[in-house]
């Protein structure tokens, strides 16, 4: 145990080549300028040229906000995308993963143990979106509207900004029951305003109908 928790997270290791860089973002007035957006050039899953981008975007431009949530084998676990619409600008889509190093193929286990380290990728919609439908096998994805728009689609997207940069500052763990996909999305709202908890968060197959039901998000 002492063993365990003296395992450090870090920013500096050798990283696969679609997580090299961390996302981070200066905010101006109304003007956020996100840097290192991810949109490689696919030729497969894992044959790709990474390119990395500059974007700037409007806060008060932001018109919707969506959410991917792909398959791979179980209709139980599932991994969430949330994608933010402007009116101005291509969509920026953010996606909660783990960051792995040359070598490392992700697992539960591994999850659990300190072996990964947190990381927020932003994206351009046809790098996060497209590299699941059509270069990755034996997955489904379902895309959904949600219903928040004006001041709590801004809200959000502050959130995810502000991660970023913390991240750049202080890497943290990747931990598949405590700060994983779903877990962190929801840790990142105020208490009062966090959905209730739910075990399909944790079980996140299930998400969409939960949140259908609450009517917290999903149309």
């Amino acid at each position: 145990m002492a063993w365990w928790f003296s395992l450090k997270p870090s920013n500096d290791r050798d990283w696969l080549p679609d997580v090299e860089q961390l996302a981070w973002a200066e905010i101006e007035g109304d003007f956020v300028t996100v840097h290192n957006v991810r949109h490689c050039d696919y030729r497969s899953e894992y044959d790709y040229t990474p390119r990395w981008e500059t974007r700037t975007v409007r806060l008060s431009a932001i018109r919707a906000v969506d959410i991917a949530i792909t398959y791979r084998g179980s209709p139980w676990m599932a991994h969430p995308i949330v994608s933010f619409q402007f009116e101005d600008a291509p969509p920026l889509a953010f996606s909660i993963e783990t960051r792995k190093e040359k070598g490392e193929t992700y697992s539960a286990m591994g999850g659990i143990c300190r072996q990964f380290e947190l990381i927020y990728t932003v994206e351009d919609e046809r790098d996060v979106l497209r590299r699941r439908t059509n270069f990755r096998q034996g997955g489904d994805m379902y895309l959904y509207r949600t219903s928040q728009s004006g001041a709590a689609a801004k809200d959000r997207f502050l959130e995810y900004i502000g991660t970023l940069n913390e991240l750049k500052q202080s890497p943290r763990w990747y931990n598949v029951l405590t700060t994983n996909c779903t877990t962190a999305i929801r840790s990142k709202h105020r208490a009062e305003k966090r959905t209730p908890w739910d075990l399909r968060l944790q079980v996140n197959g299930k998400m969409d109908e939960m949140l259908h039901e609450t009517g917290r998000d999903p149309e």
